[in-house]
């Protein structure tokens, strides 16, 4: 039951987000985003320094609307998490921690693989293991559909993250790792008889080959997708078998829907077919729990920097124009600041209004 969370206000904007230090590398678990996560904060500098300013507390709230799973998208490993995942612990969610597109050289030269991923398990540590919270480690979104990062380049990055726990950090726990791709049939140089397949024959038997810190038995696959339930669970073009099961006996695996929802956008039943999806999904997985490991709705709040499009209109809320409180930084809140202004920095608190999609998933998640 879960759900992927990345919030952010309306003065964001993905093109901008690095010119700043407040939405710096698109990163919503930082502990300077606490305003908006969490239940207070308190900047150390800045013309707030000191002053104490109440959190919208949105992990307290989806823990209310029954959700025990946050996909997150990205992470930049200098900003401090602990905060959040221990916010996350405290009210029993789980966390699927993310490797950015960037660290695979989607943007650009990907960063040297070995400090990326050194780097990355360092902010996802505590006391020596996986900080508790964390269930596992998702790498990219959609790498099927990026013609820059290939399939082999993916295995490689995955590898070297075996291989470097086995090296530094053995004793960790052997969380899952999965690889988030779109629920297409065709790629950059893929296709395949059913959605996700032409990628994944690709990607996962060289992976499953690999016994480092028992990498192979660690796998699950993670596709977007926004089918209905009768094609994920019933039958997938005409074949008497749900994709979840065709995938199963293809791969070995089981799988977790890192998005899965539907646009008020797309179509008038939208909210039928996000109830049948869930329903589904919990139905199905207590006697698949081999095939099923869990769904993520997609997601908790419009994108505001797409509003009016598809993109930008699966969420459970929407930002409103009614702020509660801003909140003022200083250079000494923030952990990196190179090539970005710091001065001026401010974090407006918006108020969250349900969208209808809010409580077909609240009926499901927690069956009132």
């Amino acid at each position: 039951m879960g759900i992927c969370y990345e919030p952010f206000p309306k003065e964001y904007n993905p093109s901008t987000a690095n010119d700043t230090c407040i939405f710096y590398g698109s990163d919503i678990a930082s502990y300077n985003l606490r305003p908006l996560w969490g239940d207070s904060f308190t900047p150390v500098g800045g013309p707030d320094a000191g002053k104490t300013f109440n959190g919208r507390n949105d992990i307290a709230k989806l823990a209310q609307l029954g959700v025990n799973l946050i996909r997150l998208y990205d992470w930049d490993a200098r900003n401090d998490h602990i905060p959040f995942l221990d916010y996350c612990h405290q009210f029993k969610i789980k966390v699927l921690v993310p490797v950015s597109n960037y660290n695979l050289g989607a943007y650009g030269p990907a960063p040297d693989m070995n400090d990326s991923i050194t780097g990355l398990i360092n902010s996802f540590s505590r006391h020596y293991d996986y900080h508790p919270a964390i269930y596992g480690v998702v790498i990219g979104n959609e790498l099927d559909q990026l013609a820059n990062v290939s399939v082999d380049y993916v295995i490689e990055y995955t590898q070297k993250w075996a291989e470097i726990e086995s090296i530094a950090y053995k004793n960790y726990r052997k969380i899952k790792i999965g690889h988030p791709i779109s629920f297409a049939m065709e790629g950059p140089g893929w296709s395949g008889s059913f959605p996700c397949f032409g990628y994944l024959d690709k990607l996962i038997p060289p992976l499953m080959k690999v016994n480092v810190q028992g990498l192979h038995k660690r796998l699950m696959i993670c596709p977007n997708t926004y089918n209905e339930a009768s094609y994920l669970y019933r039958d997938a073009q005409g074949s008497g078998k749900g994709w979840v099961h065709l995938a199963y006996d293809r791969y070995k695996l089981p799988s977790l829907f890192c998005e899965m929802g539907c646009s008020r956008l797309t179509r008038p039943d939208y909210l039928d077919v996000i109830q049948n999806q869930f329903e589904e999904s919990l139905l199905y997985y207590p006697s698949h729990s081999n095939e099923l490991l869990g769904t993520c709705y997609f997601q908790y709040c419009d994108k505001d920097w797409a509003t009016g499009t598809t993109e930008g209109s699966f969420g459970l809320t929407s930002n409103t124009d009614e702020v509660t409180c801003t909140v003022r930084y200083g250079i000494r809140d923030f952990t990196h600041w190179i090539g970005v202004s710091c001065s001026g920095s401010k974090l407006d608190v918006q108020v969250l209004k349900e969208q209808p999609a809010y409580n077909v998933i609240k009926k499901v998640y927690t069956g009132a």
